[in-house]
């Protein structure tokens, strides 16, 4: 988890690309520090990078969430990820989320379904 909050861009990319082929994957270590306050963009960014890269169900939930948040980058790596994933798990999240209050929620979770009907 240190190597995701590193400065330097190789040993994060590198801790990035660790994480989403291992076998020993502890995704509530890395929920816990996605939700920890004042925790960066950049290292919440890494972290639905890395749900978004798993291919396992089992992320969704984070990565519905991380497209509700309000940083851009954020919400834009979640919306990506999601069109990683089988249809049949996503787009009911998506319709869900479709009538939020929030317009770049809307917007993105529109997105999300556009490019896994398209």
């Amino acid at each position: 988890m240190k190597a995701l909050r590193d400065d330097d861009w190789i040993t994060a990319n590198s801790a990035m690309d660790s994480l989403i082929t291992s076998a020993y994957f502890d995704a509530a270590k890395l929920l816990e520090t996605y939700n920890e306050p004042g925790i960066s963009e950049e290292v919440q960014w890494r972290i639905v990078y890395v749900f978004g890269h798993r291919h396992e169900p089992e992320s969704i939930p984070l990565l519905t969430e991380a497209l509700q948040n309000e940083i851009w980058l954020v919400h834009t790596e979640a919306a990506v990820g999601l069109c990683r994933f089988d249809p049949v798990y996503v787009i009911p999240e998506m319709k869900k989320l479709g009538n939020n209050s929030e317009k770049h929620i809307r917007n993105n979770s529109r997105w999300v379904i556009k490019q896994i009907n398209h």
